[in-house]
């Protein structure tokens, strides 16, 4: 072999060898920078975290165009806006993630649900049921697959479609959706109280009190008002809902006159 040939091998092996480590450190940098901008988000310094999503997305626009790396940064950021409650600005990332991800041809990623369930609740609160039942059924298919990696964000997705179907009278279909919600619940916070398994308990009370189980209602709001205490204080609206509700059952269960029926609370994250 010439000394020349020998050479180009050399650099071309050397050139490899550079990408590579480009590929890396972008890699790492993604996986950093992405896991700061959770941790201001779970410590609830969303704007925070929407500015470090903001210049990571720039990064990986540059480093990994139209890329799944692409769809999970789009995606958190549309979940922080969200949060935020600045749904112009949520929508069309969530969307763009979702339509991103479907072209890649990756349409059961936890991102893509996660966008999904994020478009279900803003498609909820803006009072269009139709389309936010469809949108946490999709999410639900998906991130039930994958309970370890969903966070609790497939309970979520069911608890939202247990509130929908107790909403329009389904109490059969909402409890379907409720109970395996309340177990998803159980299996990722281990007991923990926390806000959205405190909300599957209170809305399992208040099917269970549609379907005439006052027994079972009473047990679920009592539970409901404990975590709800926990978590938000005895005085808080929520809490202070689940223990109408509870004196509501009790007061049927008696047969003595109820006290005024709790405010329907609103699900979600």
């Amino acid at each position: 072999m010439n000394r020349s040939l020998i050479l180009a091998v050399l650099v071309f092996v050397a050139g490899l060898a550079g990408r590579y480590c480009v590929r890396q450190l972008h890699e790492n940098t993604f996986k950093a920078e992405l896991s700061d901008a959770l941790a201001a988000h779970v410590s609830k310094n969303d704007r925070a975290a929407q500015q470090m999503l903001k210049t990571l997305l720039t990064k990986v626009e540059n480093w990994w165009p139209n890329s799944a790396h692409e769809v999970e940064a789009r995606s958190w950021l549309g979940i922080i806006y969200r949060v935020e409650l600045k749904y112009d600005l949520a929508e069309p990332e969530l969307r763009q993630a979702v339509a991103l991800s479907e072209q890649l041809g990756n349409r059961s990623t936890i991102p893509v649900g996660r966008a999904k369930l994020n478009l279900g609740i803003i498609a909820r609160d803006e009072n269009d049921f139709a389309e936010a039942e469809k949108l946490f059924s999709e999410a639900a298919q998906i991130l039930t697959k994958y309970p370890h990696e969903a966070c609790g964000d497939d309970a979520a997705a069911l608890l939202n479609l247990g509130y929908l179907a107790d909403k329009q009278g389904r109490y059969q279909e909402a409890e379907s959706y409720l109970l395996p919600a309340e177990s998803a619940y159980e299996n990722y916070y281990h007991g923990t109280p926390n806000r959205d398994y405190a909300k599957t308990h209170f809305q399992l009370a208040e099917v269970y009190r549609h379907m005439h189980r006052l027994d079972v209602s009473a047990e679920q709001y009592q539970a409901a008002l404990q975590m709800f205490g926990q978590v938000e204080g005895p005085q808080s609206t929520d809490a202070r809902n689940a223990a109408i509700g509870l004196a509501l059952v009790q007061g049927r269960l008696s047969q003595h006159a109820p006290p005024p029926e709790p405010e329907t609370l609103a699900t979600g994250q």
